[in-house]
Formats: C-alpha cells, sequence, structure tokens
C-alpha cells in the first residue's frame, strides 16, 4: 500500500527554541518572572518527564517560545525525541535545543499522529539521514522542512495516535510500579537490617 507523504514544512511551521545563553541576559534587561524551561532530559520516550523541567528567572520572551496545546517539540540531536503538548504541559520555555512545530492553518494532519509518528524507531533513522555532524549528528530546521511525513486519513491518524498515548499511559503505569517496587524493597532493607523505616 502506498501512502501519500508531504513535507513536514507544508504542515507545520518549525520554530528554533530560545538561545540558551540569552536568558540570562533578558534578565538584565527587563523585570524577571519565573517560568519553567524545558531541558533535554527533560523528554523522554515521547513524554514530559516533570521532575526534570527546571525553574529560571526570565525577562521578556516573546510567547512564541512558549509552548501552546497541540505544539509538538522536537530535539535536535540523538535519540531525536519528541513530545504533543497537552493542555497541562502549557507555558514552558523552550530552549535551543529543540524546535516547536505548530500546525498551519487548515493542515491535515493530527498533531498527536505527528508525534507519535516522530517517535517511532523508522522516522528516528529518517530524521538521523537528516542530521549533519560526524560526532553527534544535529538537526537544523532547514533539513528538518523536507522531513517527508506519511498522512494516512485523518481518521487513522486519530487512532494511532490513540494506540501510541494508551501504550505511553501503560508505560508510565510500569513506571510507577517499579518505583513504589524499589521502595518497598529499600523499607523492607532499612526495617530488618539496618533497624531504621
Amino acid at each position: 500500500m502506498t501512502v501519500q507523504t508531504k513535507k513536514l514544512s507544508l504542515l507545520c511551521s518549525i520554530k528554533a527554541g530560545y538561545p540558551s545563553s540569552r536568558i540570562i541576559k533578558t534578565v538584565k534587561e527587563t523585570p524577571a518572572q519565573t517560568s519553567k524551561v524545558l531541558i533535554p532530559r527533560a523528554i523522554d520516550d515521547g513524554c514530559i518527564v516533570e521532575t526534570e523541567l527546571t525553574t529560571e528567572q526570565v525577562g521578556h520572551i516573546k510567547d512564541d517560545f512558549y509552548t501552546h496545546e497541540g505544539d509538538v517539540v522536537l530535539k535536535l540531536s540523538t535519540p531525536y525525541d519528541c513530545v504533543y503538548i497537552d493542555k497541562t504541559h502549557e507555558g514552558i520555555l523552550v530552549t535551543s535545543f529543540a524546535v516547536i512545530l505548530r500546525p498551519l492553518h487548515d493542515t491535515e494532519i493530527d498533531m498527536r499522529y505527528l508525534a507519535a509518528f516522530l517517535n517511532t524507531a523508522q522516522a528516528k533513522r529518517v530524521l538521523q539521514s537528516h542530521g549533519t555532524g560526524l560526532v553527534i549528528p544535529l538537526l537544523k530546521k532547514s533539513t528538518l522542512e523536507d522531513v517527508p511525513i506519511p498522512l494516512v486519513s485523518y481518521s487513522r491518524q486519530q487512532q494511532l495516535a490513540q494506540i501510541f498515548e494508551n501504550v505511553q499511559q501503560q508505560k508510565a503505569n510500569a513506571r510507577k510500579l517499579l518505583s513504589l517496587g524499589s521502595q518497598l524493597v529499600e523499607s523492607e532493607f532499612a526495617s530488618t537490617v539496618y533497624g531504621t523505616q
């Protein structure tokens, strides 16, 4: 079965993150405000890791550099993780380690599907082939524009996005269970071997 593809730039705007080096400068130029900042390790396996978000004092930075519901944020270096931004993750400052993908008006793509697709092994191989650099292949905005995105029917996009989200939820639940199991082992050893709670 042949699936039609479209260049990413025809489906989304591609916005580079805010230069990290300028964050300190903005505080000197304008009154500071507290802002959550997305850093590379805060995106992992298609999810935002809440505990890895940092909080910084920043000055006036355009709203374009903050996450909006419906955005997809993509890391520019391996493993090229990306995440769909839901309502709970709006308003986070994205720095230059990533780009913000925002749907164009009247686009024919479900952004949740785009995030799910970009997190597949096949898509990551395509992204790596577009990367430049010998040691760590980095993506550039200009090369991202030409990345082909398969366009199945909109209803099928929604189905695939839902499957991805269900699996992500199962992974999150499994991580919680593993964490609780580790805590149980530590607690039992603490009380039995060391006599503490």
